[in-house]
């Protein structure tokens, strides 16, 4: 049953951020840059997504389950609610808080891909800066 809930917040957040993913942190690439070089365009295509879905998780869905771990246990001290839904609560919290660190990682990994396809070349010894 909680499974679902965790579902539906997920599911509510779909699009209704891509208005602040353009405040995502780092700096994109120039079009220059990125040039006709379809495997760079396939990883700032990739680095957006990675954004995008990193900003859903920290602006939505941790703070969701927060609000949810914070009103079982209100509910339990309270006599309402049984220690298990705040169990329950509590694991979908650190599952999603687990999933923004993985996310996290996936974004400076293809971060890291396409710094190495864009960057220039580092100069050999025998050339001149």
């Amino acid at each position: 049953m909680r499974a679902r809930s965790f579902c539906r917040i997920v599911g509510a957040w779909g699009l209704g951020l891509a208005a602040l993913a353009a405040s995502a942190q780092g700096r994109p690439p120039t079009t220059e840059q990125l040039g006709k070089d379809p495997g760079a365009l396939r990883q700032e295509a990739e680095r957006q997504r990675a954004d995008r879905q990193l900003l859903r998780y920290r602006e939505a869905i941790v703070p969701q389950t927060s609000a949810a771990v914070d009103a079982a246990r209100a509910s339990y001290l309270a006599g309402r609610g049984d220690f298990s839904t705040v169990i329950e609560d509590f694991e979908l919290w650190l599952a999603a808080r687990a999933e923004v660190a993985r996310r996290e990682a996936d974004r400076f990994e293809i971060w890291a891909q396409l710094e190495a396809l864009v960057a220039p070349a580092p100069a050999t010894e025998g050339e001149s800066e």
